[in-house]
């Protein structure tokens, strides 16, 4: 038989879980508005990649996936919050602040003889970057310098690994979101009081 004690423990952790889930959400919203930000205002230069330009995608990068690899082995240790909204809506703004992250990348790559063809405005670095997340890639846009090679590279296994998990983690979301209460209690099996 539940105690008052236990049911006010409960209450506190499940209070203490939706605040990360929120703080987290926060952040994660912080991130994304600073690169859709970025993207949309970083000036055009036609300078060499600076080793504060390779520091910030690093970090940038770094960023993004520690983001998602807590998201994951939140839902994976069931430590997660249970407002489904909540986690659907940072896992998009994540997928959206990575798609951003890259184009942004993309653009400042753009800029550097050679390393780009085709790309001269942040419409044409998020045209390429979408294309290459969702594997279409047309050609008209090509990436034909080392460095430019070796970024797109690191997309390409950044979003077979990273938003493909993401993507599979809102499936599951939305799978278990029309599990009905019914039948997870018969799964169960009978319960024993």
């Amino acid at each position: 038989m539940a105690t008052f004690e236990d049911n006010r423990q409960d209450g506190q952790v499940e209070r203490g879980s939706q605040r990360r889930t929120k703080v987290e959400f926060l952040v994660i919203g912080a991130i994304g508005v600073l690169m859709f930000l970025l993207f949309m205002f970083l000036p055009v230069r036609d300078t060499n990649v600076t080793f504060w330009d390779l520091l910030t995608f690093w970090v940038g990068l770094f960023v993004l996936s520690s983001c998602v690899v807590i998201m994951a082995l939140r839902e994976m240790k069931h430590t997660a919050s249970d407002d489904l909204r909540l986690r659907m809506v940072t896992l998009l703004v994540l997928i959206v602040a990575s798609l951003c992250f890259f184009g942004l990348v993309n653009f400042r790559l753009g800029q550097v003889p050679g390393e780009f063809v085709g790309m001269a405005t942040h419409l044409d670095s998020m045209y390429f970057t979408f294309s290459t997340a969702i594997t279409v890639g047309f050609g008209d846009i090509h990436a034909s310098g080392q460095l430019g090679r070796a970024v797109v590279l690191i997309q390409m296994i950044f979003n077979v690994v990273v938003l493909a998990s993401a993507a599979r983690l809102i499936a599951a979301l939305l799978r278990d979101r029309h599990i009905p209460a019914d039948s997870a209690a018969m799964n169960n099996g009978p319960s024993r009081s």
